[in-house]
């Protein structure tokens, strides 16, 4: 008998026998698993589960499906969706494979051959990282940009800005800490999260890009300083 179970999983992989002892493993830990092999099934199943007020908390997702690229379903997701945990499982091993797997919104990132027991540890640790927040009704304005917090929306002139994931948790990081120096440590396990390796080159280009997209140089307003043998600041700009 299956104990209590846990969470709900999807499970997206186009090679059935993956797939299937994917889902039996993670069936005998508790878990509900339903099983897609192109990204169309598994954006019905998502989208059927989303009708019947059901959540996915956690995909595990291969890049390379039948009718289209993991990076796009990840990022089509994290449009909407910044519940669900998504966990890449993949065979590429580039590092501009990972990068580009995290900028489209990816949690984490495993790559093939793997043992069974680090892919259950890292969906284990994915979920405890997911924790359930009352939405904040806030909106900031960041020189000229307005950001919706609840919505995870920067616009600007009525136009939406796009975000990654990672790059609205960074900038919601450095506005909860605003005038307060953060090392790249610090960012790395807040917003990657302890469990994920990920270079600390990766907050430096994630920085350039949100000071690009926001205007976060002087003179403007607020800025994003570096902080000599610290990190970076995300400061009210006085000149």
């Amino acid at each position: 008998m299956r104990d209590k179970i846990k969470s709900r999983l999807l499970v997206v992989e186009d090679d059935e026998s993956l797939r299937l002892t994917l889902i039996d493993n993670l069936e005998m830990e508790g878990f509900e698993v339903f099983g897609a092999s192109t990204v169309a099934e598994a954006t019905g199943i998502i989208s059927t589960q989303s009708n019947a007020n059901e959540i996915i908390d956690l995909m595990i997702l291969d890049i390379m499906l039948p009718d289209g690229s993991g990076y796009a379903l990840c990022e089509s997701i994290r449009l909407n969706d910044q519940h669900m945990m998504i966990l890449m499982l993949t065979a590429r091993t580039l590092d501009s494979d990972l990068q580009e797997g995290f900028n489209a919104g990816a949690d984490d990132y495993l790559t093939k051959p793997y043992k069974v027991a680090e892919l259950l540890l890292r969906v284990n640790a994915l979920l405890r990282r997911q924790v359930n927040k009352e939405p904040m009704n806030l909106k900031s304005l960041i020189n000229d940009f307005e950001i919706n917090w609840q919505q995870r929306q920067v616009i600007n002139q009525h136009q939406v800005i796009h975000f990654t994931k990672k790059e609205f948790d960074l900038l919601k990081l450095l506005y909860d800490n605003i005038d307060q120096p953060l090392s790249r440590d610090q960012i790395l396990s807040s917003v990657w999260g302890t469990e994920v390796y990920v270079e600390e080159r990766t907050v430096d280009n994630f920085i350039s890009n949100i000071r690009k997209m926001l205007n976060l140089n002087p003179p403007h307003p607020y800025v994003i300083r570096t902080v000599r043998g610290i990190g970076y600041a995300l400061m009210r700009n006085n000149g």
